[in-house]
């Protein structure tokens, strides 16, 4: 705000630093792509007619995916054995973990079960009780977003960037590609709350952060590109406003953006040794 209402003309050294960069850029990104695109089209014996994109910002993804398969390829498997534990009855069940966790010994593995035979009891040694947090999820960029929309929705990266494209430019949510992961503090993050009073999905959550009683504010990251805040809904939303992929990432996006403005889960766990 503060700079749309003190206009001034732009930096002419800084205007033509970022011309010149794109040029650059443009220049050496296009004739280096095309270069090894048309050449290892040849060398892999393309078919005429499919398209083969080989340049620099593949560089880093390639030696990705060149690692994780010679990391599969190379993965000899190994049988292992363990114990397991489960006490049953009317009223709970309780299911006991080793903690050794697996042995790579059958016989020993064996002797060790028949051991557990040979005795009709357990005993409990220790019990213990602990408070436990589940913390509120830090605020949304385009990585994690698209982990999310892969993992819970089961879409592709580049679906999720699509459609994510498509809300941005029907006006429902922030730009979609960013790095930063933390809120800057002049953000009106409760405006953007209020926003999602009327669901009738999450509208009541929505009022509970808005009047204080599970506020917290973000569990801020370290990320912060300069440019663009973390992903978050810009304006309430309906199914009939999108298609129903669309609405699918619209509500991952509004239901993380919520829990990241309350509070921290809070449980009990007991452990039984």
């Amino acid at each position: 705000m503060n700079a749309i209402e003190n206009l001034t003309p732009p930096n002419p050294h800084l205007a033509d630093a970022v011309s010149a960069r794109q040029e650059i850029d443009l220049r050496i990104g296009a004739s280096f792509t095309r270069f090894q695109s048309l050449n290892f089209k040849q060398l892999l014996g393309v078919e005429p007619g499919k398209p083969v994109s080989y340049g620099p910002c593949q560089f880093p993804t390639l030696g990705f995916i060149v690692e994780r398969y010679q990391r599969v390829r190379n993965f000899k498997p190994q049988n292992y054995w363990y114990l397991e534990l489960k006490y049953d009855t009317s009223k709970f069940n309780a299911n006991f973990t080793w903690k050794r966790n697996r042995i790579f010994d059958k016989i020993i593995c064996f002797v060790i079960y028949q051991r557990c035979l040979e005795h009709s009891q357990a005993e409990v040694v220790k019990s213990q009780k602990e408070k436990k947090l589940k913390f509120r999820p830090q605020p949304l960029n385009t990585i994690q977003m698209q982990k999310l929309v892969s993992k819970k929705l089961k879409l592709s990266s580049a679906k999720a960037m699509e459609l994510a494209e498509k809300l941005y430019n029907k006006g429902f949510i922030s730009y979609p590609r960013t790095e930063t992961t933390r809120f800057n503090k002049t953000f009106n993050l409760k405006s953007f709350v209020k926003k999602q009073e009327g669901s009738p999905n999450w509208g009541d959550f929505a009022m509970k952060i808005t009047d204080g009683h599970m506020w917290s504010g973000p569990r801020n990251g370290k990320s912060d590109d300069k440019a663009h805040p973390p992903i978050h809904p810009v304006k309430g939303g309906t199914k009939n406003d999108m298609s129903f992929d669309e609405w699918r990432v619209y509500e991952l996006i509004t239901r993380h953006f919520l829990a990241a403005m309350s509070k921290d889960a809070v449980g009990l766990k007991t452990t039984v040794e």
